[in-house]
């Protein structure tokens, strides 16, 4: 996967699984890149190129930007409904009954009304989309630690949502060393591609990391 726009020398190259850094160091150039990279995830720019060999790919389909690592969420609408439509499939796969459970809820449903002293009526159940919304799935990250917060967030977008490809922005600056390598590991195993944009280049780097430097001067390392 390639990204790529005309400040760039050559397009930021982004293997499966792979996390490569992209250092700017001037406030003025970061502040426009990354407000770019925004208005574009909104199809309200075309500053950049994302492409994967001879297909072309959208910021706003195929990306997913992070500005804000340490609020990470599931409680959107949209997500929340991407869960419990997981777990509708989920049921249905596993489940091979499914009908024949649905039938007798609905005659549970008659039964009651049919023991009520008063006129009554209910809404026969179609589906278990209302079940599950009563069940009250989430996708819970209690407990976990920032880099697992995030690789549960981007791993669910990844495969659930379409998502290839993820911005962070800032996220080397507010973890240790081990574990950036511990995320880039984990980035590795489940084939996640990531870009991580800083504003200032962090002491824990690797020798042999993927990263690209431009300086105070636009000049690019």
């Amino acid at each position: 996967m390639m990204l790529s726009c005309y400040e760039l020398q050559t397009p930021l190259e982004i293997e499966a699984g792979k996390t490569v850094t992209l250092v700017i160091e001037d406030p003025v150039f970061y502040r426009n890149f990354v407000n770019d990279l925004l208005a574009q995830a909104k199809d309200l720019s075309s500053r950049f190129m994302l492409f994967d060999g001879d297909k072309d790919l959208s910021l706003s389909k195929d990306a997913e930007i992070i500005t804000d690592i340490f609020h990470i969420s599931f409680d959107s609408r949209a997500l929340q409904n991407k869960v419990n439509q997981v777990v509708s499939e989920e049921f249905s796969a596993s489940y091979a009954d499914s009908t024949d459970i649905l039938s007798r809820i609905n005659e549970i449903g008659a039964e009651l009304l049919s023991s009520l002293d008063f006129e009554a009526n209910y809404t026969p159940l179609t589906d278990f989309n209302g079940i599950i919304k009563l069940l009250g799935f989430v996708v819970d990250t209690q407990g976990m630690s920032l880099p697992e917060r995030i690789m549960e967030y981007t791993d669910f977008l990844n495969r659930y949502c379409g998502k290839r490809f993820f911005v962070l922005l800032n996220l080397r600056s507010a973890l240790t060393r081990s574990e950036f390598l511990e995320f880039a590991k984990i980035a590795e195993y489940k084939k996640i591609s990531f870009l991580l944009i800083e504003n200032h280049q962090t002491e824990n780097c690797d020798e042999g990391e993927s990263i690209r430097i431009i300086d105070g001067d636009l000049c690019e390392i």
